[in-house]
């Protein structure tokens, strides 16, 4: 497999409801705001399913330091990822090793990557992940998801995104900064930066949560009064040649 990505930045107009109301009655979310195990997340109004994938860990790498007029490393550090795999497969603690570990990783961009696990193979995609999270120039691993592509015909079809630990918010306009902060503090997010060409609008990360729990705290985070809209910002893969990051708001395709 072959994939390249445009990592997109979805976002909504949701109408926040009522006035402002006390930050005391938000409580930290778990993976969902419900007690089931079902994954979503809203747009407009509308619930998305999700699904976790077992066949796919995507990977995001380290920043690699390069001093000023440095050429960088000719091997990529997706394929660099694949080799340290495929090697790291043939001897386990100074053991002879079971096999090739048979992954095939795909670039998303050059920060991120792509694990694709075949189903016949035979390793758990927990094990994959722990030999992945042993490579010194990886930073974290990331939950690949499945979301139905309603557009698609003739009939709707699955298409993974990234789930990252990165959510935009939008406020209410006239909401106070204060008042911002403190929404963002009582669900331990912070401000990764302002997103450009608007107004009371973040990109933000949580200082606690990870995984599919990112997931509940931005449906929360579209219940508090103040808050115009909250959305997940995936990375989602496209059969396209290139591979853009933008603040500019697109689109999406839920």
């Amino acid at each position: 497999m072959k994939q390249f990505v445009s990592r997109i930045i979805l976002t909504s107009y949701l109408l926040g409801v009522g006035s402002y109301s006390p930050l005391l009655r938000l409580t930290p979310a778990t993976a969902q705001t419900k007690a089931s195990d079902e994954l979503y997340y809203i747009f407009f109004d509308k619930k998305i399913p999700l699904t976790i994938r077992d066949d796919a860990i995507a990977v995001a790498f380290k920043p690699v330091p390069r001093a000023r007029g440095e050429v960088a490393s000719e091997t990529p550090l997706y394929l660099q990822l694949q080799q340290d795999l495929q090697q790291s497969a043939g001897t386990t603690r100074g053991a002879p090793g079971t096999g090739v570990l048979k992954v095939e990783v795909s670039p998303l961009g050059q920060e991120y990557a792509l694990v694709s696990i075949p189903t016949q193979m035979g390793s758990s995609s927990r094990e994959v992940q722990q030999r992945i999270q042993q490579q010194s120039y990886v930073e974290t691993t990331l939950p690949v998801l499945n979301r139905a592509d309603e557009t698609s015909a003739p009939a709707p079809q699955d298409r993974a995104i990234v789930l990252h630990n990165e959510i935009v918010v939008s406020f209410e306009p006239g909401l106070p900064d204060r008042q911002q902060q403190a929404i963002l503090s009582a669900l331990n997010l912070e401000i990764i930066r302002p997103l450009r060409f608007t107004q009371n609008r973040y990109l933000v990360r949580s200082t606690t949560a990870t995984g599919p729990a990112v997931l509940g705290i931005s449906n929360q985070l579209n219940t508090v009064a103040g808050v115009r809209s909250a959305t997940p910002n995936f990375i989602q893969t496209l059969n396209s040649e290139s591979f853009a990051s933008t603040d500019r708001p697109h689109p999406p395709t839920p």
